[in-house]
Parts: structure tokens; C-alpha cells; sequence
């Protein structure tokens, strides 16, 4: 998986920051790649409409040719005018409960939620009825 290194830098810059921790350990175990985005117009442009981290993941994914991982409603619509296939939270726990990787999807969902992630209920019920918790 690849990550913008500053959206990296920005997420492990307070070790106790929700996550820091296992983002250390999975770019030390290469599970995680940090991967620089170079200044360009298009940045230049995204930046103007979104935060600086979803516009570099963009444009990672863009180039690579990857779908890119992103719940916030602004950059899901761009990620998707830009052509760009759209992963959420949500289908990332359920492909990870479908293919054996964690037992129930529900703790992850109360650990989210507990480090200021926000999910509707409704969203947390058609996550928990497609895994087969609800």
C-alpha cells in the first residue's frame, strides 16, 4: 500500500496520536510505502478545494493507477471526477473479514468511533448487515 509521505509525516508526527504507532510498524515491516508527490499545478488546484493530504493521495493514485482509500465526502466526489475508483472504511473491514484477515468487523468499527472517526448509524448497520454481524 502507498501513502503520501506527508499524510505519513502528518499522522506519526505525535507518536501517540490514534494509529501513529501501527503506521511506524507497518512502514518498517514494508506493508506501507510513504511515496513523495511533487509540487504541480494539479496539486496547486486540488489543494484549493481539498485538504493538502487527500489531494496528494489523489494524485498517488492517479499516477500509480490505484484506487485510492478515502471516506470524506468532498474527496470521494473528486477522487471519483477524476476517475479514480473509490475505497471507504467500510469495504476496506468487510474485504478484510471476507478474505479471513479479522474476525468481526464490529470492534474496529467501536475503535473508530472512540478515536473521534465518525460513522452514522446507518452507516454502521450496512457495514455490520453486509459482514454478517447484524
Amino acid at each position: 500500500m502507498y501513502a503520501p509521505a506527508a499524510v505519513v509525516a502528518e499522522a506519526t508526527s505525535d507518536a501517540n496520536r490514534p494509529g501513529a504507532a501501527a503506521i511506524q510498524q507497518a512502514l518498517r515491516e514494508g506493508a506501507l510505502l510513504a511515496r513523495d508527490v511533487e509540487p504541480t499545478p494539479e496539486l496547486n488546484a486540488l489543494t484549493a478545494v481539498l485538504d493538502a493530504g487527500e489531494a496528494e493521495a489523489l494524485l498517488l493514485a492517479q499516477h500509480l493507477k490505484l484506487p485510492v482509500l478515502i471516506d470524506e465526502r468532498k474527496g470521494r466526489g473528486v477522487a471519483r471526477a477524476m476517475g479514480l475508483a473509490v475505497i471507504g472504511t467500510g469495504a476496506a473491514l468487510i474485504a478484510a473479514k471476507n478474505r479471513g484477515l479479522v474476525a468481526s468487523v464490529a470492534p474496529y468499527l467501536v475503535r473508530l468511533q472512540e478515536s473521534g472517526y465518525r460513522l452514522s448509524k446507518t452507516l454502521i448497520s450496512a457495514i455490520l448487515q453486509r459482514c454478517g454481524e447484524a
